[in-house]
């Protein structure tokens, strides 16, 4: 008598989880599809922009493709992994081809450093020489102010120096 009433409610308890159950997981799916397309959507802006050469411009907006990386959640685990593999492989191209462009910048100011230096060794031979000759002073403070950058860590102390000598001298 009591097994169909039993029975009855034991199949609506069942029915109940696993109804709720598939309702999870399909919102599951659901949120992980938009994560996808909105990776997918990030990869595309990535390669879009991986040969643009308008450096600065370009790292802020990587650097901002990424944060936004950063905050969308997981995406189906099948695909997760090409996903990310395509949108690293475009932001390191990008920071690749940066970094030989920025090479020969390196040098020049490594060389325009080099100049510096020099200018400041013979300003501070004219001071311990005591041969105070204004014009060959005048010429070596010109020929500092045609040099161009020197590495960015490195200017303020080269132009301290720099300072120090000419008070000095002057």
């Amino acid at each position: 008598k009591l097994n169909a009433q039993i029975f009855y409610r034991f199949r609506t308890a069942c029915d109940k989880f696993f109804q709720t159950k598939t309702e999870h997981f399909r919102s599951i799916r659901d949120t992980y599809s938009a994560n996808l397309a909105a990776k997918t959507a990030l990869c595309e802006k990535a390669e879009a922009l991986k040969d643009n050469t308008d450096w600065a411009k370009t790292t802020n907006v990587f650097v901002e493709l990424q944060k936004e990386w950063k905050t969308i959640g997981p995406a189906p685990h099948k695909v997760s992994e090409a996903v990310w593999k395509r949108f690293n492989d475009a932001c390191n191209y990008f920071f690749e081809q940066k970094s030989k462009a920025n090479v020969d910048v390196r040098q020049v100011e490594n060389e325009n450093l080099e100049k510096k230096n020099a200018i400041i060794a013979q300003l501070e031979d004219i001071l311990a020489n005591d041969s105070a000759n204004v014009q060959a002073v005048k010429d070596l403070q010109a020929q500092w102010n045609e040099v161009g950058h020197v590495p960015f860590r490195k200017k303020d102390k080269v132009f301290k120096h720099y300072r120090e000598v000419c008070d000095k001298l002057y």
